[in-house]
C-alpha cells in the first residue's frame, strides 16, 4: 500500500467514524425527546374535573387541567437589621482625657512660615482690547524669481531600474508645474 493510498484510507475511516457518531447522538436525542426526557420540562397530566361525567359523555366537552410538579426552592431567611446605636455626647473632660493620651506633634521653627504668595500676580485680561492690525496681513512673502521659459528638463525621478510594479512615482522638473 502506497503512502497516498494509506492517507486516503485514513481520511475515509475518520469520516465514516464521525458520521456514525453523529447518527448515534441524533438517535439518542430523538429517543429522549419523544419520551419527554427533556430536563426541566414536564408534560401535563390530564385530570377529569367532573368525576361523575365521562369525557365521552353527554355534553361532548372534556375538561382537563395540566399539573406540573417540580422541586421546591428554599426561601431566603429573613435578615434582621441591627438597631442603630444611640450615641451620647462626650463631656469636655472626656474629650480632654482622649487628647491627653496622644503624643505632642513636633513643631520646628523652620516649619512655621506665613502663606507664600508669588511676588507678582498677573491681572486678568481686560475685555474689549482691539488690535489695530489687519488679518491676514497685507504684506506678502517673497515671490520666487521668474524662470526663463525653455525646454522642460527632469532633474530627478524615482523609482529607478526594472521593477514589476511601481506603487509610487516621483518626478521633479526644473520649472514650477
Amino acid at each position: 500500500m502506497t503512502e497516498n493510498q494509506k492517507q486516503s484510507f485514513d481520511q475515509r475511516f475518520v469520516l465514516a467514524l464521525a458520521v456514525i457518531l453523529l447518527l448515534v447522538v441524533c438517535a439518542v436525542g430523538l429517543v429522549l425527546w419523544s419520551k419527554g426526557g427533556r430536563p426541566g420540562v414536564t408534560t401535563p397530566v390530564p385530570i377529569n374535573v367532573n368525576a361523575t361525567e365521562s369525557p365521552s359523555g353527554g355534553q361532548g366537552d372534556s375538561y382537563s387541567i395540566g399539573v406540573e410538579l417540580s422541586e421546591g426552592q428554599s426561601q431566603p431567611q429573613a435578615v434582621e437589621g441591627l438597631s442603630p446605636v444611640t450615641g451620647e455626647l462626650l463631656s469636655a473632660e472626656e474629650i480632654q482625657s482622649i487628647f491627653s493620651r496622644l503624643p505632642d506633634l513636633p513643631t520646628g521653627y523652620g516649619e512655621q512660615v506665613e502663606f507664600n504668595l508669588p511676588p507678582e500676580t498677573l491681572l486678568p485680561p481686560q475685555p474689549g482690547n482691539t488690535i489695530g492690525e489687519t488679518f491676514p496681513p497685507l504684506e506678502t512673502g517673497p515671490v520666487p524669481g521668474q524662470v526663463e521659459a525653455g525646454p522642460l528638463q527632469v532633474l530627478r525621478f524615482a523609482p529607478e531600474g526594472e521593477i514589476p510594479i511601481a506603487p509610487f512615482v516621483s518626478v521633479t522638473f526644473d520649472q514650477p508645474m
